[in-house]
């Protein structure tokens, strides 16, 4: 082939949410509630990650679309705020899964009640992490990272990774 792609990376942006929701959509497993609440509730998880500083949160860019990304809270006690976030966007997402596709939601919730248990008790009690002299925790959460198919195996996730 001899042409080489030119592959940016640089951190998640407003102007990024509409490609990662596509690929959530896409590269997810059936265990993953997100795309059964609907594209806003998945755009909406993204923009959390726009707003915060205190997060890992890159993308990589080729040929104008976004093809892969890499999430990670510097703060371990970051399912708080993420989940108080985005409990409305949840809330409306529940409503339409119910009523679009009730099977599959309550398979979902039954395989997946520890996973909705913690996420709601997370919104009114945090359990604290020890944190370091500068007040960050010692350790750091890969939450996600994903490369559409046709990147795989390029190299893209290590660089994300860097």
């Amino acid at each position: 082939m001899g042409f080489e792609e030119k592959i940016e990376y640089k951190r998640i942006s407003l102007e990024h949410l509409d490609d990662l929701a596509d690929q959530h959509i896409i590269l997810s497993t059936e265990e993953n509630f997100l795309p059964l609440f609907g594209k806003r509730a998945i755009k909406a998880f993204y923009k959390w990650w726009v707003l915060r500083e205190d997060v890992i949160s890159f993308v990589a860019i080729a040929n104008g679309r976004v093809i892969g990304h890499v999430l990670g809270p510097l703060d371990l006690n970051y399912r708080r705020n993420l989940n108080r976030y985005i409990f409305p966007y949840i809330l409306l997402g529940i409503f339409g899964a119910i009523l679009k596709k009730p099977l599959k939601f309550i398979n979902l919730f039954y395989k997946r009640f520890g996973l909705v248990f913690n996420s709601l008790k997370s919104l009114f009690y945090s359990k604290k992490e020890n944190k370091n002299v500068n007040g960050i925790s010692n350790s750091v959460i890969l939450l996600s990272i994903a490369v559409i198919p046709e990147y795989q195996g390029k190299g893209v996730a290590k660089k994300l990774n860097d």
